[in-house]
């Protein structure tokens, strides 16, 4: 592995430093302070310094307006829940992943439902951690029991292994620990069919779009 040029000259860097949180204030923000201590430390500059809340709009337009000021070398950005929205059906463009009446009783289904116009019920968070969640809970692979047709529920976010999913490049959502995908039953779009995973087989009803 290359080392570190020692007798190159050190070089500082302007940093942009950006907060995403609905509650905290500057007074508030201690990893926004973390960040710009250890930025000062190694001798660099805060160049520019927001907190915004965590809405997709508000992020991307800051984002952009730091992109395009030369003065700007490295953004960086901490806080955050995670890309919020409808996960939409790869089989009809009409159809979203439903959490279903938007209850947060466990064990309630997750399902197909027409796109309602990003509702309390569709709203979901992808997340860094790997989890999808929607009002208060976590999408769920019942009872953690990969075999195929096991039904997807909404369950009270735990840590576990089957409330995890990666997206692949193909648009299909991915137990890790099975190899599982999400799977609309045989692209059974009716309003109120209870998703499934299933052995991954390229099908459209395997496919989602996310927010």
């Amino acid at each position: 592995m290359p080392r570190l040029d020692e007798t190159r000259p050190f070089l500082p860097i302007n940093i942009a430093l950006l907060t995403v949180s609905d509650t905290r204030d500057a007074a508030q923000d201690r990893s926004g302070n973390t960040l710009a201590d250890l930025a000062a430390s190694a001798g660099h500059r805060i160049a520019a310094r927001r907190i915004v809340r965590d809405e997709q709009d508000q992020i991307v337009a800051q984002l952009r307006e730091w992109i395009a000021d030369p003065d700007i070398d490295v953004v960086i950005s901490t806080g955050g829940t995670g890309v919020t929205g409808p996960i939409v059906a790869g089989d009809d463009a009409s159809s979203c992943v439903d959490n279903n009446n938007g209850s947060g009783t466990p064990g309630n289904k997750v399902q197909m439902w027409a796109c309602d116009g990003n509702t309390a019920a569709q709203n979901w968070t992808v997340n860094s951690n790997g989890t999808l969640t929607i009002d208060g809970g976590c999408m769920d692979i019942t009872g953690a029991k990969y075999t195929d047709g096991t039904l997807v529920e909404w369950w009270t976010c735990n840590g576990g292994a089957n409330q995890q999913w990666e997206a692949e490049g193909s648009g299909e959502l991915v137990n890790p620990t099975s190899g599982m995908c999400l799977d609309d039953p045989a692209s059974n779009t009716t309003e109120g069919t209870q998703l499934i995973i299933y052995s991954c087989n390229g099908g459209t009803n395997q496919q989602w779009h996310l927010p």
